[in-house]
């Protein structure tokens, strides 16, 4: 499946609806429904609708089963190629549970039969665009965290960089001490050096450093149990632990890692980026 990149409308402006049949009569009730309210988009056939996704990115869709040409699964189905975030009611003069399962399975959000009772249709209109509302926001979270943590590598890299290169001057101890200005220091995702021999050993002159006149947080996907691969020497890892557990609050949070899985997907992509390269 191939998704279209598109921009992303802001929260502020006037939804969107798309409505997609090919009775007449039906587009104007649902313009006459919804026009005081959103923005109403409607056209007769699934082409059209297809072209308008494109266009337009609508926040949802009432989208008619049974048309001449495409049918509205078959419009379903093109659409989620190109818009994963649009909801979609799919409608039918005909009651059909197989259909409705069908419609679900491409991610329909719900499905109703004509003729429809107009206040059941606005508060289904609601709901969706609530849904809606929801994704979009924590798209936007996660993008932003995204970018935060990115930020947050950079910053950890250039100052391990920065204490190896004092270390290498033997200036490791002036250089840590001009870190007691900052109250705070924190560690993102320690995990990240494992291997590294010059990487941990700066990063545990640090950890005992401040571990007992200033404050420091870090962050780790691993357990203690799993801190021989952070840091290779056995009398450093147990170090650094007893000095963590000595003179720290740890907060354990089990729950799925965000950076892990998107570690996993980055690594799964390259992999397939690799396994097509020629031989």
């Amino acid at each position: 499946m191939s998704i279209t990149q598109m921009s992303t409308p802001t929260l502020t402006e006037r939804p969107i609806i798309l409505v997609v049949d090919d009775e007449e009569s039906v587009r104007r009730s649902f313009d006459l429904i919804f026009r005081d309210d959103y923005e109403v988009v409607t056209v007769p056939d699934g082409e059209t609708a297809v072209a308008k996704v494109r266009d337009l990115m609508p926040n949802l869709m009432f989208l008619d089963i049974r048309m001449p040409g495409m049918n509205g699964l078959e419009v379903l189905a093109q659409v989620r190629e190109i818009d994963q975030d649009v909801e979609v009611v799919v409608v039918t003069a005909v009651t059909d549970k197989a259909t409705a399962i069908e419609a679900m399975k491409l991610g329909a959000f719900n499905y109703v039969v004509k003729p429809f009772d107009v206040d059941a249709i606005q508060q289904l209109a609601s709901r969706a665009l609530l849904k809606h509302r929801i994704n979009l926001e924590n798209r936007r979270f996660l993008e932003s965290l995204t970018h935060e943590n990115e930020r947050l590598k950079i910053q950890r890299m250039r100052l391990v960089q920065k204490l190896q290169a004092a270390r290498r001057d033997l200036m490791l101890p002036a250089t840590l001490a001009k870190l007691d200005k900052f109250d705070c220091l924190i560690l993102d995702d320690l995990g990240y050096v494992r291997k590294d021999q010059a990487e941990t050993a700066v990063l545990f002159e640090l950890i005992a450093e401040r571990y007992e006149r200033k404050s420091l947080i870090i962050t780790c996907n691993q357990p203690f149990s799993e801190w021989n691969q952070i840091f290779p020497d056995p009398a450093v890892t147990v170090a650094a632990i007893d000095r963590l557990v000595h003179h720290s609050t740890i907060l354990e949070i089990n729950t799925e890692s965000y950076r892990r899985r998107t570690a996993a997907e980055n690594s799964a992509a390259a992999n397939k980026a690799r396994a097509k390269l020629p031989a």
